[in-house]
């Protein structure tokens, strides 16, 4: 067994710097539902980012390379995000991340609304969840 030696030093930035530089990793994912466009028989259609001229395109993939893009973001197991430690550990972090917002004389954010998963669905699909696709009748409700 060895002994860990740390060697830290202050950011030349500061706080408010590291905060920045971890906060555009810290809730990445691969794909936000916003850049799903649709999907259509065997093939998923989504936007992604133009890396050169910081615009946007439309790129249609199969559903297997699609998909085994996606899981190429999976982290194996035994693995955790950043954000399950440390300042955003899910035992305090309300009240870390006030002391931190109020350090950083930042304001809160506020709440954004996520839509319902069929709502999502039949906006990604242009189906309603709940309809048969062959017969078009409802064959569950909501409660």
């Amino acid at each position: 067994m060895h002994d860990w030696v740390v060697f830290a030093k202050p950011p030349p930035g500061g706080p408010a710097q590291v905060l920045d530089y971890l906060a555009r990793y810290t809730y990445r994912v691969a794909l936000s539902n916003d850049h799903l466009l649709g999907c259509d028989v065997g093939q998923v259609r989504l936007r992604v980012c133009v890396n050169e001229t910081g615009g946007q395109r439309t790129v249609s993939l199969p559903v297997d390379t699609f998909i085994g893009r996606f899981l190429c973001h999976v982290l194996p197991a035994g693995f955790k995000r950043l954000r399950h430690y440390g300042l955003l550990a899910c035992g305090h972090n309300r009240a870390r991340l006030a002391a931190a917002r109020a350090a950083l004389h930042t304001p809160a954010p506020q709440p954004v609304e996520s839509e319902a998963a069929e709502d999502f669905f039949a906006h990604v699909t242009g189906e309603t969840p709940r309809c048969c696709p062959h017969c078009a009748l409802v064959h569950w409700h909501t409660v």
